[in-house]
């Protein structure tokens, strides 16, 4: 087969590929226009504590004792500190978010632990390798 055979292949199927193309571009464009916005906020924390060595008395940098960042990402991940933010922000007092709750709930349970565990859901929290950096994205 010539170059010029595959050019005259690809003009008689010229039909066939603008076709799929015009598929694929519109139903892109469809799905993009009818999903929601969806965004990411992102940040790093730095961990920079020390904790004392109990057989020299000196200070030990986070990252030597076993299992601190671990504890630290379940710390933040933890039930109690998402319900704390709900309260600090007073997410459990706005009318729209008390409808939601009525609505999924019936009013059973509490909204500070239905907010909180709506928070951890979207919340994910990453050490990173071989550092005393944490990634937080919602």
């Amino acid at each position: 087969m010539t170059f010029q055979q595959f050019l005259l292949i690809l003009r008689a199927r010229l039909g066939v590929v603008l076709g799929t193309l015009a598929v694929v571009v519109g139903t892109a464009l469809a799905v993009s226009l009818l999903l929601p916005k969806q965004y990411t906020a992102e940040t790093a924390l730095v961990v920079d504590a020390k904790a004392a060595d109990p057989l020299m008395g000196g200070m030990l940098p986070a990252q030597m004792i076993p299992g601190y960042m671990a504890t630290q990402v379940d710390i933040i991940s933890s039930n109690r500190v998402a319900q704390r933010v709900v309260s600090l922000l007073k997410m459990d007092q706005a009318p729209v978010i008390r409808a939601q709750w009525q609505d999924e709930t019936d009013g059973e349970g509490s909204i500070q632990v239905w907010l909180a565990e709506l928070l951890k859901k979207k919340l994910d929290v990453q050490p990173s390798r071989e550092s005393n950096v944490i990634t937080l994205a919602y």
